[in-house]
């Protein structure tokens, strides 16, 4: 059984789009779990979609990565698929993933590919969170200061690795109180590979990423993701001692301050032992 995991907050629109996209899925062996951290419940609205397939939990938590590690627990699937509000997932996605996993016995997680929603009706402005093509086997950490990795709008793990894995950062991700804005899921795929667990890649995995922002938001946004990879490198540098993680949060384009309080984020982490 696959379930399906989407974190939301404030984008009831995206959301029920989403959800369409999911409940014609040709693949029906799953569960459509919807994680919802705005102030108001939208419960009513998501009765509309009349499918049995979707639970929904009003969460106003702090943070996505809460919001997922709740959602890890109350899955009764033994993959785990996640995406976000804001994508539209293709017809045979579910499906894709389900052959996947059976085809590769020794693959743990897996990323698929994201392309832009209509570019054509956003001449100008820039969808974030793409993915094209990456190695058919990812097995080596250090992979993540080369080359830029899949997306969380996009992937899977059987749930046996997550749960050996632990949970996501809740120091880590949009909505955190450290203010970063990524980060959680390269840190769990770098955990995963120090584990010794293999990642993969299937192109047949495609999802339509459907957020638009200007250039400007581009680089805040940007900034932001960065802080969280310069926390979660200075977390590992401290925890296994490994000096060359230190030089690598050099690689980042920002502007000191951004660095200054990664290192802090990081530090501080180690330290609580999270």
């Amino acid at each position: 059984m696959i379930s399906v995991i989407i974190c939301t907050k404030n984008k009831q629109s995206q959301l029920l789009v989403c959800l369409h996209s999911l409940v014609i899925n040709k693949f029906t062996d799953c569960e459509i779990l919807v994680i919802d951290q705005t102030n108001i419940s939208l419960r009513n609205q998501i009765n509309q979609t009349k499918t049995a397939r979707i639970r929904y939990y009003h969460f106003p938590g702090n943070g996505k990565s809460q919001a997922l590690n709740y959602a890890i627990n109350q899955s009764k699937g033994d993959i785990l698929v996640f995406t976000d509000d804001d994508c539209v997932v293709s017809t045979n996605w579910l499906d894709n993933i389900s052959r996947y996993f059976k085809k590769n016995k020794g693959i743990f997680g897996v990323f698929g590919k994201t392309s832009a929603y209509q570019p054509e009706k956003h001449k100008g402005l820039i969808c974030y969170a793409l993915t094209d093509n990456l190695p058919e086997i990812i097995d080596n950490p250090d992979i993540i200061f080369t080359r830029d990795l899949g997306k969380g709008n996009n992937m899977a793990w059987r749930k046996e690795a997550l749960k050996k894995l632990g949970n996501f950062k809740t120091w880590l991700g949009p909505g955190a109180k450290t203010g970063t804005a990524g980060g959680e899921e390269t840190e769990i795929v770098y955990r995963a590979l120090l584990h010794g667990y293999k990642i993969g890649f299937n192109p047949k995995m495609i999802v339509y990423h459907n957020k638009w922002i200007t250039k400007k938001e581009s680089k805040k946004l940007s900034a932001k993701k960065s802080l969280g990879n310069i926390a979660f490198l200075v977390y590992y540098f401290l925890k296994n001692h490994d000096w060359s993680l230190l030089t690598k949060t050099l690689i980042f384009k920002v502007n000191s301050w951004y660095l200054i309080k990664g290192y802090l984020i990081g530090i501080f982490a180690c330290i609580l032992k999270k």
